[in-house]
């Protein structure tokens, strides 16, 4: 699932370095039985999301924002700052997230080939 959007990497015990923001956007897929979140910038960033997701702030998915708290080895935080996304892909994309931290036994069974809402979606097609 691709998502247009603007991201930025915040590190956040490292003496809060942060990254430029990338403007192509990120992409959600499947690789071995894990969902992988990687963001579209020079350095194809990628984050294992059943490992490293911790929380994911959805209070503006309706203006098209959204934030992800990530844990990396070591044990040091990064906040993931989506912005100028699609609300309904976003939506997509909590549904996604709400999957992999409240029941991974589902991850299998989730299709992420599409960027289209799938039916039971009240959301608009894109």
């Amino acid at each position: 699932m691709d998502i247009e959007c603007q991201t930025k990497v915040d590190y956040l015990q490292q003496a809060r370095k942060t990254t430029r923001p990338s403007t192509k956007g990120l992409t959600v897929y499947k690789e071995r039985g894990s969902v992988i979140l990687q963001i579209n910038n020079s350095a194809k960033t990628s984050f294992n999301l059943e490992e490293s997701l911790s929380k994911y702030y959805a209070s503006f998915i309706h203006e098209g924002k959204m934030t992800l708290e990530m844990v990396l080895p070591g044990g040091t935080f990064c906040n993931i700052l989506i912005s100028k996304a699609s609300p309904e892909l976003l939506t997509k994309l909590y549904s996604i997230l709400k999957v992999v931290l409240e029941s991974p036994q589902d991850i299998i069974d989730l299709d992420l080939a599409s960027n289209k809402p799938s039916k039971d979606d009240e959301a608009i097609e894109v």
